[in-house]
């Protein structure tokens, strides 16, 4: 299936664990100004912009708070003039339920055997820290979501973009017994392959692709890296660090070779965590060891 193993380690930069979904064009600036600051100046190829520049998910186009002074094109523009590569993070089959996008077009989800939206995710209480109360799944399958969906990355790549992470790419593969899709004529993997062989198509064979949350096999030849673990916060614990290094571990044997494996973050700061600095160096240098992909997060 031509995995795609012609590319170098991929070392990054992400904003989620710094600010989370507060990050903002004034704090990528920041960002920039201390990184042009430090001498040597870090070996990151990579500026990647994570969640929360939007309004609500699916509305992957609109600025949100914070990114109002010209949008991802220019934080794109603003990247590439530091001499990184623009990376952005997009959950292509997510939809929040105050979105747009799905009070334009509800018809465009995964509904149940009833026909009503199946929610993905319920955030019902403040504590959450999202907006939309309900998230919902595109329907892969149904051809305006891959119009849709086309238009998307066609814009991102346009903008300047050439470093992808997709997450909860899991939420277009839906097994048919369960719910209702719009094109019962192919089965559910070759409608999820279909929208992975259209972002592929639009960003282009040069573009990075990470993909997260996602069922292996069907990225095979599409995705250059590939997340294998939860995420890796600032604490060791079982499903954090824990998680992250048996993940590694057992899906060693197919880094570079069906594509790079991602473990996560880094988390080298000395302050907003529960690791030592003991553990710190431990798990940077588990990272290194295992010769995929590097990330960091963190005000270096």
């Amino acid at each position: 299936m031509k995995a795609r193993t012609s590319s170098p380690p991929r070392y990054y930069w992400c904003s989620w664990y710094d600010k989370g979904p507060a990050f903002s064009l004034a704090d990528l600036r920041e960002l920039l100004d201390g990184l042009d600051s430090l001498s040597p100046r870090p070996r990151l190829q990579a500026i990647q912009i994570d969640a929360g520049y939007c309004p609500s998910p699916g509305d992957w186009l609109v600025p949100g708070a914070g990114w109002n002074d010209g949008g991802l094109q220019a934080a794109f523009d603003l990247i590439r003039s530091r001499g990184y590569a623009a990376g952005i993070w997009v959950a292509p089959f997510m939809v929040g339920s105050r979105s747009r996008l799905f009070r334009e077009h509800p018809e465009w989800v995964i509904r149940d055997l009833e026909g009503r939206p199946v929610p993905e995710w319920r955030n019902y209480g403040p504590e959450s820290g999202l907006t939309d109360p309900e998230h919902y799944a595109l329907d892969a399958s149904h051809p305006e979501v891959l119009a849709h969906l086309r238009t998307i990355f066609r814009s991102l790549r346009q903008w300047g973009a050439t470093v992808f992470k997709t997450d909860f790419l899991d939420w277009g593969l839906k097994d048919t017994e369960w719910v209702a899709r719009h094109d019962l004529t192919r089965t559910s993997v070759e409608a999820f392959r279909s929208v992975l062989q259209m972002i592929r198509e639009e960003i282009g064979e040069d573009s990075y692709w990470l993909a997260c949350i996602a069922p292996y096999a069907p990225c095979l030849g599409l995705a250059d890296g590939m997340r294998v673990s939860n995420d890796a916060g600032p604490s060791w614990s079982e499903g954090s660090q824990g998680n992250m290094i048996e993940e590694t571990l057992a899906s060693q044997y197919f880094n570079n070779v069906f594509w790079q494996n991602d473990p996560d973050c880094v988390v080298l700061r000395d302050e907003r965590t529960h690791l030592g600095a003991h553990e710190v160096q431990a798990l940077a240098l588990w990272s290194g060891i295992l010769g995929g992909t590097v990330t960091c997060s963190d005000l270096l």
